[in-house]
C-alpha cells in the first residue's frame, strides 16, 4: 500500500514537472511523499521532503498562505511522531496555528485539528 502511494506521488510529480506553473502541485506531491515516509517511519526521508517543501513554499508564496501553515503543521507533526523533539514540534505547530487563525474562521476544521495536535504535544512535554 505505501509503496504504491510512493510510486503514485513520484509519477504525479514527474508529470507536474513537465507542465509550466505547477510549483504548488509539485510541492503538494512532495508533501504527500513525506506523509507516506512518516507513516512508514522513514523519518529521514520524511524530514527531507517536509523541509524542502517549506523552503520552496516560502520562496514563492506569501508569508500568510495556507500552504505555509500546512508545512509548519507537517513539520510539527513529524517532530511529535518521531518522538524525540517535542520542543520543535511545539514551535512548528504553534506557528501553524497562529497563521491559521489569521487565515481561517475560528470554527475551521484545520484550526481544530491543529489545536488537538498542540494539546497532544503539550501533554507529552508535561510528562
Amino acid at each position: 500500500m505505501y509503496d504504491e502511494a510512493i510510486h503514485s506521488y513520484q509519477r504525479a510529480n514527474q508529470l507536474y514537472k513537465e507542465i509550466p506553473g505547477q510549483k504548488e502541485n509539485i510541492a503538494s506531491c512532495c508533501n504527500g511523499l513525506a506523509d507516506v515516509y512518516l507513516a512508514k517511519r522513514k523519518y529521514t526521508k520524511a524530514y527531507i521532503y517536509y523541509s524542502k517543501v517549506l523552503t520552496w513554499r516560502q520562496a514563492y508564496l506569501s508569508d500568510e498562505h495556507p500552504a505555509i501553515a500546512r508545512s509548519y503543521y507537517s513539520l510539527g507533526r513529524y517532530y511529535h511522531l518521531k518522538g524525540n523533539n517535542n520542543e520543535n514540534a511545539l514551535r512548528f505547530v504553534t506557528k501553524a496555528l497562529e497563521l491559521k487563525k489569521k487565515i481561517y474562521p475560528p470554527s475551521h476544521p484545520s484550526i481544530q485539528c491543529n489545536e488537538r495536535l498542540l494539546k497532544e504535544i503539550q501533554a507529552a512535554l508535561a510528562r
